[in-house]
């Protein structure tokens, strides 16, 4: 099965699938052509369309004629019969208005990157000149997809709403014009560009929310509990302890206990 573009074919035993076949020569040849294609920036601090996006959207909506298509006062990274391909690499916060305008009578299938390895690069704003690459200790998982979608929560009960979780490897370049002595702190992300793919999985989140339940919790966690299992700290371990929650997949398990102590529903 080439699950590329959220097809009805494909949709209909997504959610027994998890594990999306991967065309990496397809993919490949994308990320040459985005490192070769100069149209996504002008130039530091001049944003276009960042090459990640580029890629993904040129990966799931393989047919330029479906892509950049306008419906219903917005623009979708790709639209056909079989539905709707919205591609985010940040934040999931502002696909609401979106959501609501297509989920009643369509397919939407939201494309959300995972970085599972990442080498940092830093340019010099003055002569943009790059220092050598470095692996960074921080890495994304499941998890933090989980705790985007506490924005998206109201339609995670839909019948028409999937996900696909594309894991990567990629460089990340950041300019040097944060604070402190190596001006890093707070420093621009310039540009994170795949160099390889890992793997791709799809699931609906009207059956599939206990994919998202960490491996490793004990019977009965706490949200420190929670941060050690999947490192999310801050706002992060709040939508996802939030999502899990009001989706049923996790309960207080002492209602009035401070601080909260949580549970795998049984349900």
């Amino acid at each position: 099965m080439n699950f590329l573009n959220g097809s009805k074919a494909d949709i209909e035993v997504f959610a027994e699938l998890k594990n999306i076949p991967v065309d990496f020569a397809a993919f490949s040849d994308l990320c040459v052509s985005a490192l070769r294609d100069p149209h996504t920036r002008d130039g530091i601090g001049t944003y276009k369309e960042k090459k990640l996006h580029l890629i993904l959207k040129e990966y799931f909506v393989r047919s330029p004629d479906e892509r950049e298509v306008p419906f219903r006062g917005f623009v979708c990274d790709g639209k056909n019969s079989d539905g709707i391909t919205e591609v985010m690499t940040g934040s999931l916060s502002g696909m609401k208005d979106k959501l609501s305008a297509f989920l009643p009578d369509n397919r939407v299938n939201v494309i959300f990157p995972i970085i599972s390895e990442k080498t940092l690069f830093w340019i010099d704003p003055e002569t943009g000149g790059t220092a050598a690459g470095r692996i960074s200790p921080r890495h994304d998982g499941i998890e933090r997809l989980l705790s985007e979608l506490i924005y998206v929560l109201d339609y995670l009960d839909s019948p028409n709403f999937y996900l696909t979780a594309v894991y990567l490897k990629a460089d990340e370049f950041r300019i040097r014009n944060g604070r402190g002595k190596e001006k890093k702190i707070g420093a621009e992300k310039y540009e994170i560009i795949p160099s390889e793919i890992i793997s791709i999985i799809g699931f609906r989140p009207l059956d599939d929310m206990r994919f998202f339940l960490p491996e490793g919790l004990p019977d009965f966690f706490s949200r420190k509990d929670f941060s050690r299992v999947t490192g999310l700290t801050g706002r992060r371990i709040w939508g996802a302890l939030k999502t899990l929650e009001e989706t049923g997949v996790i309960v207080d398990a002492k209602p009035g206990s401070r601080p909260r102590c949580f549970k795998k529903s049984q349900n």
